[in-house]
């Protein structure tokens, strides 16, 4: 059997050092596999390597991903971190399956036990990880307080089809979480599928305050069946409080929109739309709590197939649209290592709140100058609204 190793960017060694110069010590360590990091690979197989990433989506939107060879079944892929965990510990990674292959199997090796391996856990797929990226997590507590020095994955078990993962780190909670719950916007999508030939992705026919965006989901009109259906595959389990929200144009005065979930297993509701131009809807989740949702059917113009406009697709508990005017931040915002908001140009008298992709308030204040004082306490994705003088303004920001 043919093997081959690849080392991602540097080698370990290398990596370890800078992550001691960003100030970082080797419990820190907990990025395995990423866009910009790694630990050194290796895979068995002569297929299996890093190679482009065939489903960019709001789980993950990486470049580069690892792909496990196909030359036979519990084909490996090993990293190499230091990293002991402690009490609450998991490993992370994000899983793009295709095949619907698995279930996989994880194991360890530690520094003071060399070439034995040490149980992780099976690796069980969702049907969300068929159609998108989805993060999987494996608990640590048997491990703890021991060093590992080797992950071993086969992703695909005991089948001989390839996996692909992405974005290995030991943490305690996700730092990926909260951009899955966006199903579709200007950079994100879940995948879509129209039931109309005529359906697809098209460019928005009216900027508005409430989108603005360059591109949106259009229902099309052509097809015997009336209820012209648009279906999204995200992965999401609602909790208390969510809703699903979305924005839609209807300029043929269709009466309003239907949704169901996991082909009609779970019934959304009906919205009735009002108002020119865009406008922003939103159902609750209430009676979904606990299922995770891996399929949005939007049926937008309930039985009246005249041509409907769909965007910015959401999970929260509220609305992360303004009802002001919204614009792009031209004084770009941007966060510190520290986790202060920054601004490339001097502020005077600026509001400037911070969301999650939940629409949940996390930071607020008033800033003076270039550099917020409060600090952003976790890793993730946010949204920066930001009134000023000039008017409202919008933003996403990544903290990592």
């Amino acid at each position: 059997m043919k093997t081959k190793i690849t080392i991602k960017n540097f080698s370990r060694a290398l990596v370890l050092a800078l992550l001691l110069l960003l100030g970082y010590n080797a419990k820190a360590q907990t990025h395995v596999y990423n866009e910009s990091t790694s630990s050194g690979m290796f895979f068995q197989g002569t297929d299996g390597g890093e190679v482009t990433n065939p489903v960019s989506d709001g789980v993950n939107s990486s470049a580069n991903v690892a792909k496990s060879a196909t030359d036979g079944n519990w084909q490996q892929i090993q990293y190499f971190p230091t990293f002991t965990p402690a009490s609450g510990d998991k490993i992370f990674f994000s899983v793009y399956n295709p095949s619907n292959v698995g279930p996989g199997q994880l194991q360890f090796e530690y520094s003071s036990n060399p070439g034995v391996w040490q149980w992780g856990d099976n690796l069980s797929y969702d049907a969300g990880a068929v159609t998108g990226w989805v993060e999987y997590s494996v608990d640590l507590s048997s491990h703890v307080g021991n060093e590992i020095n080797k992950i071993i994955f086969m992703l695909a078990g005991n089948n001989s089809s390839a996996v692909y993962v992405d974005n290995i780190y030991f943490a305690q909670s996700s730092i990926l979480t909260a951009e899955s719950s966006i199903v579709y916007d200007e950079s994100t999508s879940s995948g879509m599928f129209f039931e109309s030939p005529n359906g697809g992705e098209v460019s928005n026919p009216l900027s508005d305050a409430v989108n603005s965006s360059a591109n949106c989901a259009y229902s099309g009109t052509t097809d015997p069946f009336p209820w012209l259906e648009i279906q999204y595959f995200p992965s999401y389990t609602p909790v208390a409080g969510d809703k699903l929200f979305f924005s839609v144009y209807n300029p043929n005065s269709a009466t309003g929109a239907q949704i169901q979930f996991n082909d009609g297993a779970y019934f959304g509701g009906n919205v009735t739309y009002s108002g020119t131009g865009w406008q922003e809807y939103s159902i609750t989740l209430d009676d979904e709590i606990g299922n995770t949702l891996t399929k949005i059917i939007l049926y937008p113009d309930s039985g009246n197939p005249v041509g409907v406009y769909v965007d910015n697709i959401y999970f929260g508990t509220s609305s992360t649209l303004s009802t002001n005017s919204i614009a792009k931040i031209s004084n770009k915002a941007f966060v510190s290592k520290e986790g202060n908001i920054q601004f490339s140009k001097v502020q005077t008298n600026t509001l400037l709140k911070v969301y999650d992709l939940m629409g949940r308030l996390i930071l607020e204040e008033k800033i003076n100058g270039k550099k917020g004082d409060k600090v952003l306490n976790n890793k993730g994705i946010y949204i920066l609204r930001v009134k000023s003088v000039n008017g409202v303004s919008s933003q996403k920001i990544a903290f990592y």
